[in-house]
């Protein structure tokens, strides 16, 4: 248990490093200063009712991502700085092989999208950690915790049927001819049948009401925020595009320098973007995999701890002796009714909680790397701007 406890747990070190010359103007720098004091857990847990005493629900993040209106020249180097960065990233080919490989690619993506330069995807990257780590840490309660304990709860009082203080009679299965002991056997199996379909039920409100609500307010809200980030970042890219392709409509050849400087940062600017969006659509998928993964080995735990309790729970009663020469048939019993009870609870629960959880989830509608038509933006911008030096070309040797 504390093995599949440890998993849902990040291995990604956030490096601090304290560089920061290439913001160049005082907007840059209070940006900057937002950015770096973001906590590791930027979004607040939102006490939503009762529910959010036994899973844990988070606000909706709240965006920070920069407006179209606001690309500036100098927002424009900002975003360089960190693109060049990324271009002159010298990853590993041989990463380390003792823990899962999306624990590579998660180490991968934080240093290319620039977490410890405090980049602009920085609290992007923090936010997808805070909701990986509490959606886990709901689907370990759930199926970890909770289903464990309600099971043996249902298994302790089933065996304690066979105490002697309880003395079951059955007067009505005598008066149709059966013996006392037929009879107060079958009471017992009855009995220790509707425990087992109280909590049954018990965990199947447990995972309908509170569990699957508070698991579908925070994807929804990432899903929100998602969507809005994504939609910001698309913005971005359209005005660096727009502006790379026009760049020197306001520039005369006294302003060469100028004009080549900005024309590459523009340039380099809308590159990037299209980058940014790749890479924030694969650390969206890393997460999703994460807690997709962690989700069922959560639930193979909780079936091991059930398992592992049903073996202690029945080692215990045979050398006690409870029940004395019934014993055999209420172990028979209560191992066939707990079989029955882990089967129904991880099939019911277990098999249906990602397809229902991740149903909020509407990736279709999130402005996505390949609706942005990058490879035909490159080739229009060259063709474009090979055109024009033609034209010039041979407008100035007919003259």
């Amino acid at each position: 248990m504390m093995f599949l406890k440890l998993i849902g747990k990040s291995t990604s070190r956030t490096l601090r490093n304290s560089s920061g010359n290439y913001l160049a103007s005082t907007h840059d720098d209070q940006f900057r200063e937002a950015e770096s004091t973001a906590s590791e857990e930027p979004v607040r847990t939102k006490p939503a009712g009762l529910e959010s005493l036994l899973f844990r629900q988070l606000e909706r993040p709240r965006l920070q991502e920069r407006t179209a209106p606001d690309m500036s020249l100098d927002e424009a180097r900002f975003e360089v700085a960190h693109a060049e960065r990324f271009y002159a990233y010298n990853f590993s080919l041989f990463p380390r092989g003792d823990f899962f490989y999306e624990e590579v690619e998660q180490e991968y993506l934080h240093t290319a999208m620039g977490l410890p330069h405090e980049s602009t995807d920085a609290r992007f990257i923090r936010i997808m950690t805070q909701f990986r780590r509490v959606l886990n840490d709901n689907s370990r309660r759930l199926f970890l915790y909770y289903t464990p304990l309600i099971f043996a709860l249902c298994l302790t009082a089933s065996l304690s049927l066979g105490l002697p203080w309880w003395q079951i009679t059955a007067p009505r299965f005598e008066q149709l001819g059966a013996s006392p002991e037929q009879a107060s056997l079958i009471l017992t199996g009855l009995i220790a049948t509707g425990i087992y379909g109280i909590g049954l039920v018990i965990l199947l409100v447990l995972y309908h009401w509170p569990y699957k609500v508070t698991q579908q307010r925070n994807l929804l809200g990432l899903d929100n925020y998602i969507t809005s980030k994504f939609s910001r970042v698309n913005q971005n890219f359209l005005v660096s595009k727009r502006r790379a392709l026009n760049v020197e409509r306001n520039k005369r050849m006294t302003q060469a320098d100028e004009l080549r400087e900005e024309a590459g940062i523009w340039t380099l600017a809308y590159n990037w973007f299209a980058t940014r969006l790749l890479l924030c659509e694969q650390l969206v998928r890393n997460k999703i995999y994460q807690i997709r993964r962690n989700t069922t080995l959560y639930g193979v735990g909780g079936i091991i701890a059930c398992s592992l309790f049903l073996v202690l729970c029945t080692a215990g009663a045979i050398w006690s002796g409870i029940a004395g020469a019934t014993l055999p048939l209420l172990l028979g019993l209560c191992s066939l009714l707990s079989v029955s009870f882990i089967a129904l609870a991880y099939s019911l629960v277990m098999g249906q909680a990602m397809p229902e959880i991740m149903s909020v989830m509407h990736a279709s509608e999130w402005s996505r790397f390949n609706q942005i038509s990058l490879d035909r933006t490159i080739a229009d911008h060259v063709g474009e701007d090979k055109l024009q030096i033609v034209t010039f070309r041979d407008r100035n040797r007919f003259e």
